[in-house]
């Protein structure tokens, strides 16, 4: 079994730097393009099923890809939620909400931002994803961000949820995670 990994192409508030979980934004030019990129090196592959996130970035993106194959949305996939500081840069955040920052850095896991998500509740929805894709048995398409991705390859590797902090994944790029007698390997990373 294979795990095709992909970040969602480039949007505007990823240029801007801005925190952008829940909401939902386009692909800007760039992102078309990187989807069209992988697109064509993915070609050749066949995949069992494409799997993505609701919002139209990712959603977008598994579309290019996958052409006429049809697509399965998993809502469980989708980024944490970050309340009140969507589209903020931290710097913003930091600025306009200086308590809320200092309580969600102290503790990131179990604190949420003012009308977000707690990272340990996004975390375990991924994990029952992940879980549910693995179960399946199938060379899978998954196409996401980055939260998402981080939190199936640390949990798959068994790594602490701390874990998530060693994985980045870049825009429109895929990664690929083969599990061979229920043990991950990470074949490829970001190409």
């Amino acid at each position: 079994m294979k795990l095709y990994l992909v970040r969602h192409g480039e949007t505007e508030c990823n240029k801007k730097g801005v925190y952008m979980g829940s909401t939902d934004v386009p692909l800007n030019e760039t992102g078309i393009r990187q989807g069209e990129i992988l697109r064509e090196k993915l070609k050749d592959v066949r995949f069992d099923k494409i799997i993505t996130s609701p919002y139209s970035r990712a959603y977008k993106t598994a579309e290019i890809i996958a052409q006429e194959n049809q697509i399965e949305i998993d809502n469980k996939l989708t980024e944490i939620d970050f309340g009140v500081f969507e589209g903020l840069s931290y710097k913003e955040i930091s600025k306009k909400y200086p308590k809320e920052v200092s309580f969600w850095s102290k503790d990131w896991i179990n604190v949420a931002p003012p009308q977000g998500e707690k990272f340990i509740d996004f975390y375990n929805r991924v994990v029952e994803a992940t879980n549910t894709i693995v179960s399946y048995n199938k060379d899978i398409l998954i196409v996401s961000h980055e939260g998402p991705l981080k939190v199936l390859i640390s949990s798959m590797l068994k790594l602490p949820i701390e874990g998530f902090w060693n994985f980045r994944f870049n825009h429109g790029c895929y990664s690929v995670l083969e599990i061979i007698d229920n043990h991950p390997v990470i074949n490829a990373i970001n190409i």
